[in-house]
């Protein structure tokens, strides 16, 4: 047999609070005469129990022994009203045995109620523990929920972006005009589509550089040889950036920088792309 199974199934406490049956309870005593260390097991438990109960008891005002000496001492009497007379009764032996065995029964039974009030004050603890534990994780969850839904929202709303911008590019009546970079910033490259019929004009910005707060690029249309503001927009602005709309006429599209919020009038020196509709792009 698992010494130590038969130990850790808690059928010794339960042996020594007296909570088996009578054939459980056979039953465990065999075992415990059959192995030594199952008595010995025993033996802790109950000295545990002791202590515990000990440990938590209160100290009566008279000794156990000077109740027994005055009960042993003392005769049983009867009182009877008979005239002014007091009968006394027999005198009735005291059973000191009997006494002494329900004194530690309910000894035994203070000690049974002690560890159950132990017990279920640990299930408290416990319960308390687990139920907050479940809230914070509860809370956790919602929140970690909760970011998933923006991460969706998110990831749903640049999809739809990125699904409009496609959507322009592949629409046959946009033209797209390359703006190629000027002699102060040849590497710098855009591209406008440009559809006349609906008269909708679109910017996607390739490779223009930074600029300092202050500052902004804004897109110029050259109709009749004069510039007509078509929008300003930031350097790190993402996909296909919405300009003013213009139909027929444009000669020529051009970015400059300009003070933040733009300028009536470009700032030529600035000039950073420039294309124009019906070139190869």
């Amino acid at each position: 047999m698992d010494i130590q199974k038969y130990i850790a199934s808690g059928i010794l406490e339960a042996y020594a609070l007296g909570d088996l049956t009578a054939t459980e309870a056979s039953e465990v005593a065999a075992m415990v005469a059959q192995y030594p260390e199952l008595q010995l097991e025993l033996d802790a438990i109950e000295a545990d129990f002791e202590n515990l109960a000990m440990a938590t008891a209160i100290q009566p005002s008279v000794a156990l022994d000077d109740i027994v000496s005055k009960m042993q001492n003392s005769p049983a009497i009867t009182a009877s009203k008979d005239g002014d007379n007091i009968k006394e009764s027999k005198i009735i032996p005291f059973d000191q045995e009997y006494y002494i065995r329900r004194i530690g029964r309910l000894r035994a039974m203070t000690i049974a109620a002690s560890v159950v009030a132990l017990v279920a004050a640990a299930l408290a603890i416990n319960y308390y523990g687990s139920a907050k534990a479940s809230e914070n994780a509860l809370a956790a969850l919602e929140t970690e929920r909760e970011e998933y839904a923006q991460n969706y929202d998110m990831v749903k709303q640049r999809l739809d972006g990125l699904q409009n911008d496609i959507d322009i590019i592949d629409n046959p009546n946009n033209e797209r005009i390359a703006l190629a970079g000027t002699e102060v910033a040849p590497d710098a490259l855009a591209y406008a589509y440009w559809d006349k019929s609906a008269a909708s004009l679109y910017l996607s910005i390739q490779n223009l550089k930074e600029l300092a707060d202050n500052q902004q690029y804004q897109l110029w249309a050259i109709i009749d040889g004069k510039p007509i503001d078509a929008g300003v927009f930031d350097w790190n602005a993402e996909g296909l950036v919405a300009m003013k709309s213009f139909g027929e006429g444009v000669e020529l599209f051009a970015v400059t920088i300009e003070p933040k919020g733009g300028s009536a009038g470009p700032t030529l020196e600035t000039m950073q792309v420039a294309g124009a509709p019906g070139s190869k792009s």
